[in-house]
């Protein structure tokens, strides 16, 4: 699955609350923003927030809104998300807005 999309449209306070505090863990420095960093994070959140509302984790192996299915012998399941974005987790748009303000460490990567 291609992972094209736009930013949020219509991203609820707390969902962009809850989305910037989860990228503020990988971001660094984590201290004072600037005011580039800071409108890159929040485009960022924007980017993340579309990115799962469209089920496009790399951890999916179902459609978004199941969670399980068996066929005979074939059981698949949706991998446990612990919540926590890394670069396999995070959107290439994400990563690329905030890699190009200077808020990833580029030495380390979950």
């Amino acid at each position: 699955m291609a992972d094209i999309h736009g930013k949020a449209a219509g991203a609820t306070a707390e969902e962009t609350r809850m989305m910037r505090a989860r990228l503020a863990e990988v971001i660094f420095p984590n201290e004072r923003l600037t005011d580039a960093q800071e409108a890159a994070l929040e485009e960022a959140v924007l980017y993340q927030i579309e990115h799962e509302r469209r089920g496009l984790s790399k951890g999916a192996v179902l459609p978004q809104g199941m969670s399980a299915v068996k066929v005979g012998i074939l059981n698949l399941a949706q991998p446990q998300e612990d919540g926590v974005l890394s670069r396999k987790t995070m959107c290439r748009a994400a990563y690329g807005v905030l890699l190009s303000a200077g808020l990833l460490y580029k030495g380390v990567e979950r």
